[in-house]
């Protein structure tokens, strides 16, 4: 798992950058579709983030005669009590909050009446926490779905915390949570090969719809007559290209760097974000897109930030990869790490605090609270 992780991480963090700047002269580039040009500097900060990122995460793997194996055995009775509560609390919590949205509700979203504006004003306009607490609890029922995975006689309340859990992703009309359903799902029989490639084709098409949905949900004026253009253009074009543009940005105008609020603009909520950041960001080729992993290091500290952060986040990765320990808050928290590393170069990255830090915390909570530690298994 730590190689696949890491495969993930230097394909979305460097990978996919390096491509953006390989293909800057097609129209399927951020470059192109921006008016932008490459600064002399860009594809060297990647490669010394690849270095970084690389010793990290060598460093991070545990010395062999540390490793520790336990068994771990889980509390049925209190998980299977605690699941009808999140039910409960999940129909609250989403009732709510569609309330809030109006018009600009699931239904709006999955018939296109309402735009991205639309949706975004209706975000803004709902008291604070309201929408951040039902995405919370949409990490917190994949976490609890995993942890519960192998209850054979709960089969009916894993399936609805799953669909509610499903259901809160689609409303916010995002691909963040839909990113860690669909990693959940793809991950919960390991070793099964033949299942796992099933899943993950089956996935694969799912989130391709989901995706195609939202978009022109949220932007109706986009013309799609052409299904693989329209792919290429908004995914690898605008989706993957955007955040490598704004660094590229960041890279030629000086005056932006050593703005460390770029680089924790993620770690509070988005609604205490102070306005100089919002005012910074209008000026970037792509304002609704973010910097990444890499780019905001870079806006905060420059090659220093990069260096550190990219440690950092290697390490941090192959700490948190699972290995053969059995550690069930590793094995809990691994769909927000894969999407942590696959998508790195957006918003999903190590100092992200709902899509990284939050589903940590659940993790190691739900672990701590339902399983029971047993005999060392040597």
């Amino acid at each position: 798992m730590r190689l696949i992780v890491l495969s993930l991480l230097m394909l979305s963090a460097v990978g996919m950058s390096l491509l953006q700047v390989t293909l800057a002269g097609s129209p399927y580039s951020g470059f192109s579709i921006l008016g932008e040009t490459v600064h002399a500097g860009l594809p060297s900060l990647y490669l010394q983030a690849a270095v970084f990122l690389g010793i990290g995460f060598l460093l991070g793997i545990p010395h062999f005669s540390r490793r520790q194996y336990f068994q771990y055995q889980l509390k049925a009775e209190d998980i299977r009590r605690d699941l009808r509560i999140l039910i409960v609390l999940n129909f609250v919590v989403i009732a709510v909050s569609q309330y809030f949205m109006g018009a600009a509700g699931v239904l709006g979203i999955i018939s296109g009446a309402v735009t991205a504006q639309d949706i975004e004003a209706a975000l803004d306009a709902s008291p604070f926490g309201i929408h951040g607490v039902k995405l919370l609890c949409g990490y917190f029922s994949i976490v609890m779905h995993r942890a519960s995975y192998s209850l054979k006689d709960a089969r009916l309340l894993k399936t609805i915390l799953i669909i509610e859990a499903l259901f809160i992703f689609l409303s916010s009309a995002k691909m963040g949570g839909m990113l860690f359903f669909f990693a959940s799902l793809l991950t919960l029989e390991q070793g099964k090969s033949a299942k796992v490639m099933l899943k993950g084709l089956v996935a694969t098409v799912v989130l391709l719809g989901v995706f195609l949905v939202t978009r022109l949900a949220r932007n109706p004026d986009m013309q799609v007559g052409d299904i693989g253009a329209f792919l290429m253009t908004f995914v690898l074009g605008l989706y993957f290209g955007s955040p490598v543009v704004n660094t590229n940005y960041v890279m030629a105008h000086p005056e932006v760097e050593g703005k460390i609020i770029f680089l924790i603009s993620h770690l509070v909520p988005q609604k205490l974000l102070p306005s100089t950041l919002k005012d910074a960001m209008v000026s970037f080729p792509d304002p609704t897109s973010p910097l990444g992993l890499i780019g905001s290091m870079y806006a905060a500290y420059s090659l220093v930030g990069v260096a550190l952060g990219c440690l950092f986040a290697g390490f941090l990765a192959s700490r948190l990869a699972p290995g053969d320990g059995g550690n069930p808050v590793k094995t809990l928290f691994l769909p927000f790490l894969l999407v942590a590393s696959g998508f790195s170069i957006m918003y999903h990255h190590f100092f992200n605090l709902n899509f990284f830090w939050m589903p940590l915390f659940m993790a190691w909570f739900v672990s701590l609270r339902y399983f029971r530690q047993s005999e060392r298994a040597a």
